[in-house]
C-alpha cells in the first residue's frame, strides 16, 4: 500500500509539473498582452516566446542543482522543493497584476516565475521516477515508469483542454488566471503527501554506508560516460518527438491548413491521448522483453515511421492529420515507455539522479527547443525537398540511439556490476 502511494503520489506531481509547463505556452497569446503590452503578432509576442524558450534553458540548470541534491542529501527532499517551487511560480503567475497595474514588474516577475519553472521541471520528471522506482526494489519498474512518463501527457492534456475552454469563450476573459491557480493549490496538496513519505532504502543505504559523493556529476562523467550518452540520446529523441506534436504540428496545421486553434488542440489531443494510454502498455511490455531491446525497438521506429506520419500530416483530409497525430503518440510513447526503467540501471544509485537529470534534460532541452526552428526551415524549402529533408534529423537521432544502445549497453552494464563488485 505504501509503493502504492508513492507511485501515485510521483504520477499526480508529474502531471502537475507538465500541466503547469504547458499552460503558458499554450496561453502566451493572451499573457502577451497582459504583461507586455503587445499583441499576437508584434515583437512582444517574440518576446513571449523567448521567455518560454527560457524553461528550456532551465531545465538542465534545475536537473544540475536538483540531481547534486538528490544524490548528495536525498531523493525526497529534493521533490519536496521542487514541487512547492513549481506550486509558488504557478501561483503568482495566476495572480501577477498586469503590465497595466506595476509596469515593467510584471514582466520582470514573469521571467522569474518562468525559470523557476523550468529549474523544477530540471529536477522533478527523472526525480519522481528514480524516487518510485527506488521503493519498488526492481519489481514491475517498466510499468511503473511508463505510468509515470504517461502522466505528463495527462497534465498537457488537461491544459489543452483549458486553453480550449478559454479560447471558446467558455471561461470569463480572466479565466486563465484560475488555470495558473489550480495548479499552483493542487501542486501544495502533493507537497504536503510527499512530506509524509520516507525516503527511498537505496538512498537510505548510501547514507548508512557513507557512499555519498561529493560531486555526483563530475562522477558520473568519469565513471559512467557510455551511460551519459545513451541517457542524452534518448532525451534527444523524446524531446524531438514531443515538440513536434505540441509545437511544430500546432504551427503547421494553423498556418498551412488554415485550422483555427481550437481546432488544432483537439487534433493534438488525439496524439497525447494516445501516448498516455501506450506509455504504460510499451513500460509493461519493456518488463517482459528487457528494457534495453524495448528501447532499440523504440528507436529505430522512430527512424522509420517518421516519413509516413509528415505524408499524412501534409493531406487536407481530416483521417490522414488524425491517423499522423495517433502514429506519433504511438512513437512517444515507445520511448516514454521503458525509458525510466531503462536509465535506472545505467548508474549506480550514488551518482544516479545527477546522472539521468542532467543528460536526459541536455538532450530533451536541446531537441524540443530546436526541431520546432529545423522543421520550420524545412518546410519553407521547395516541395520536393519536404519528404526528403524533414525526415532527416529523426532517422539520424533514432539510428545513432539504436546503434550506442546496441554497442554500448552491455558495456554500461558491465561498469555498474563492476561498480557493485568493487563496493561488495
Amino acid at each position: 500500500m505504501k509503493k502504492n502511494k508513492i507511485l501515485f503520489s510521483s504520477i499526480i506531481a508529474n502531471s502537475l509539473e507538465f500541466y503547469d509547463l504547458t499552460l503558458f505556452s499554450i496561453f502566451l497569446p493572451v499573457l502577451t498582452p497582459v504583461f507586455f503590452q503587445g499583441n499576437y503578432f508584434d515583437r512582444d509576442f517574440i518576446t513571449g516566446w523567448v521567455i518560454f524558450a527560457a524553461g528550456f534553458v532551465m531545465r538542465p540548470v534545475g536537473a544540475v542543482i536538483f540531481g547534486h541534491f538528490g544524490d548528495k542529501y536525498g531523493r525526497k527532499k529534493t521533490l519536496s522543493l521542487t514541487i512547492l517551487l513549481m506550486a509558488i511560480s504557478t501561483i503568482i503567475i495566476g495572480v501577477l497584476p498586469s503590465y497595466n497595474v506595476i509596469g515593467i514588474w510584471a514582466f520582470f516577475i514573469l521571467i522569474m516565475c518562468r525559470f523557476s519553472q523550468g529549474l523544477c521541471a530540471g529536477g522533478e520528471h527523472n526525480g519522481a521516477a528514480i524516487f518510485s522506482l527506488e521503493h519498488l526494489n526492481n519489481i514491475k519498474t517498466g510499468l511503473a515508469g511508463g505510468l509515470i512518463s504517461g502522466s505528463c501527457f495527462i497534465g498537457a492534456i488537461i491544459a489543452n483542454l483549458m486553453g480550449y475552454l478559454s479560447t471558446s469563450q467558455i471561461l470569463p476573459i480572466e479565466g486563465w488566471r484560475l488555470a495558473f491557480i489550480l495548479g499552483g493549490v493542487i501542486s501544495l496538496i502533493i507537497y504536503k503527501i510527499r512530506l509524509k513519505i520516507h525516503e527511498t532504502p537505496e538512498f537510505e543505504s548510501i547514507k548508512i554506508n557513507k557512499e555519498v559523493k561529493r560531486v555526483p556529476l563530475f562522477s558520473a562523467l568519469q565513471s559512467h560516460r557510455l551511460s551519459c550518452f545513451i541517457t542524452f540520446m534518448i532525451g534527444l529523441i523524446d524531446g524531438s518527438l514531443c515538440y513536434t506534436l505540441l509545437v511544430f504540428f500546432s504551427t503547421y496545421l494553423t498556418q498551412i491548413h488554415g485550422l483555427q486553434i481550437s481546432e488544432v488542440m483537439i487534433l493534438n489531443m488525439v496524439g497525447l491521448v494516445i501516448a498516455v494510454l501506450f506509455t504504460p502498455i510499451s513500460g509493461w511490455f519493456s518488463d517482459k522483453i528487457g528494457t534495453h531491446n524495448s528501447m532499440m525497438i523504440s528507436c529505430m521506429s522512430s527512424a522509420i515511421f517518421i516519413l509516413p506520419i509528415f505524408f499524412l500530416l501534409k493531406s487536407t483530409y481530416y483521417s490522414n492529420i488524425i491517423l499522423s497525430e495517433m502514429l506519433i503518440g504511438l512513437l512517444i510513447a515507445g520511448i516514454l515507455g521503458p525509458q525510466h526503467s531503462f536509465f535506472q540501471n545505467l548508474f549506480p544509485p550514488q551518482i544516479r539522479y545527477s546522472g539521468i537529470g542532467v543528460f536526459y534534460c541536455l538532450g530533451i532541452s536541446l531537441g524540443g527547443a530546436t526541431i520546432p526552428l529545423i522543421l520550420d526551415y524545412l518546410m519553407n524549402m521547395e516541395e520536393y525537398y519536404h519528404i526528403v529533408f524533414i525526415p532527416l534529423p529523426f532517422i539520424f537521432y533514432g539510428m545513432i540511439a539504436f546503434f550506442s544502445i546496441y554497442k554500448n549497453y552491455n558495456n554500461c552494464c558491465f561498469e555498474l556490476t563492476l561498480t557493485k563488485q568493487i563496493k561488495g
